[in-house]
């Protein structure tokens, strides 16, 4: 069972099972709903693959709406299941002030925003950004991505569906050159093809948002090789409690800047 509470009390429950339907579904969402004053929808996920992916496999609503509303830095976001956006908003407005801060935007760059889900950290690059490009494979989520972006009045964020690894290569080859690059992958970190693709596109400066230290310093190894300097991390407590840390490092392009 996976749970989102937004800031305002409404929350989702997302059951996953291995089979496509659940016996004495109703009495199950009428417990939950006593249970939670503040529910506003019960999803199913049928989930057969035998892969870490919780949620992979074709998801339906047993009850209620199919997405719930979230406000993280002043900003209205649409979530559906599959679109991450962080567990803990508090952490999260810090982790993204960070973000923001070690961008160095001046308002004439082009950023490239790779993994980004629901799209938070695209739109708020977008405020201090001439363009923002945000990269998601999970197509619902681009879908609630291209949402926010036009009920918050953003007109300068696109976004594309595919792998980050193959979408950044091609967009380069079509004359894209990111001035910043923001990667938010999931634990296993960055595919060694982006990777490469970030160091052909020879951005001033990558911001790398992490929940593995380890594969955080694996990747922030072969940057290096490809000519960036790490030049300040921060450790965030997203996880409380938990001995996991969210960190966000920011490196420079020292072939470029020298």
């Amino acid at each position: 069972m996976v749970a989102r509470t937004a800031r305002d009390g409404g929350s989702m429950v997302t059951l996953v099972s291995r089979e496509p339907t659940l016996p004495a579904a109703k009495e199950l969402v009428k417990a939950l709903r006593a249970a939670s004053p503040g529910l506003a929808s019960v999803m199913l996920c049928h989930n057969q693959a035998p892969a870490n992916v919780i949620l992979d496999g074709p998801i339906r609503p047993l009850w209620g709406a199919e997405s719930i509303d979230d406000t993280l830095c002043g900003l209205r976001f649409r979530v559906s299941p599959r679109s991450f956006m962080q567990v803990n908003p508090i952490q999260a407005e810090a982790l993204y002030a960070k973000v923001l801060r070690f961008a160095s935007l001046t308002g004439e760059e082009t950023v490239v925003d790779a993994y980004c889900g629901a799209g938070p950290i695209s739109l708020l690059l977008a405020g201090k950004a001439r363009r923002v490009v945000g990269i998601e494979s999970i197509a619902q989520a681009v879908d609630d991505a291209r949402h926010n972006a036009a009920r918050n009045g953003v007109s300068n964020a696109e976004f594309v569906a595919d792998q980050a690894e193959r979408a950044l290569p091609a967009l380069a080859a079509q004359g894209l050159r990111p001035h910043v690059v923001v990667v938010d992958p999931p634990r296993k970190g960055c595919d060694p093809a982006l990777l490469a693709a970030v160091a052909k596109a020879a951005p001033s400066r990558v911001v790398y948002v992490s929940c593995n230290p380890a594969t955080l310093a694996r990747d922030a190894s072969y940057l290096n090789s490809a000519g960036y300097r790490p030049v300040a991390a921060l450790p965030v407590d997203m996880f409380c409690w938990a001995g996991d840390v969210e960190t966000v490092l920011l490196m420079e392009n020292f072939l470029k800047n020298e």
